[in-house]
């Protein structure tokens, strides 16, 4: 049994680098706990040992970020995420292919891995992962593929901001203007920033005439597909 009375560590939501060591947290990750106390870290440990995937990728996490320990331990974290991200663990997954991207392990094929486990993780349905594969794909020139791994972590339950965004820089370079209006309208509604910025330059210096159609086209649609997306979140909620 692990010990009743833990330190509780949540990180739900909080995108970017842990600690600023290159462990990222998806924005759909649950809340797990952490053990400070020795007790509470024992018990996890022997959970880890026994093959629990929950319970390897969260023993990763004290290791990357040295909680309970003397210090952090990059190598160890790489291991016990890796025990995790074999059984299909979408986050520890998505954690060790943000340490082999980080290059804190050092490693000649850390590039590789990277991208092998972020594409594991975007397969899993990590928002961010898939972010991170359309852009890796767009880097490559591998513009279809981009799209798609761009549409999901635009469009899941946990919607990127970014990949909206970029998906209007895609759509602005491809030419299609409506689609270019409207992932930046939508972008802009979730706060990504430079979005922002270019919805308050629309309203101060409006499109050109030529162009209006095609604004108000990509607005309508950004209407649509934002009302949408309020319900499903009010039906789910309301289902709770």
């Amino acid at each position: 049994m692990m010990a009743k009375t833990p330190v509780l560590w949540f990180a739900v939501g909080w995108l970017g680098w842990l600690s600023g060591i290159g462990v990222a947290w998806p924005a759909n990750a649950e809340s797990q706990p952490f053990y400070e106390n020795k007790a509470g870290l024992t018990d996890l440990k022997k959970e880890a040992a026994r093959g629990v995937a929950e319970a390897q990728h969260n023993l990763g996490v004290h290791y990357a970020l040295g909680i309970g320990i003397k210090e952090p331990d990059f190598k160890q974290a790489a291991d016990w995420f890796k025990k995790a991200a074999v059984q299909g663990h979408a986050a520890a997954q998505f954690r060790l292919a943000s340490l082999y991207d980080s290059g804190n392990l050092g490693g000649k094929e850390d590039a590789a891995q990277a991208v092998y486990w972020f594409g594991c993780a975007a397969s899993n349905g990590v928002a961010e992962a898939q972010y991170k594969m359309g852009t890796i794909c767009l880097i490559n020139n591998q513009m279809a593929a981009a799209l798609t791994w761009m549409h999901k972590a635009a469009e899941g339950a946990t919607p990127v901001p970014d990949a909206q965004w970029q998906l209007a820089k895609i759509y602005q370079a491809m030419k299609n203007n409506v689609q270019y209006y409207r992932w930046t309208f939508i972008a802009a509604a979730y706060s990504q920033p430079d979005a922002c910025l270019q919805v308050s330059r629309w309203g101060k210096y409006p499109v050109p005439q030529a162009e209006k159609q095609n604004w108000e086209d990509g607005k309508r649609q950004a209407d649509e597909y934002l009302n949408n997306a309020s319900a499903k979140v009010r039906a789910t909620l309301s289902t709770r």
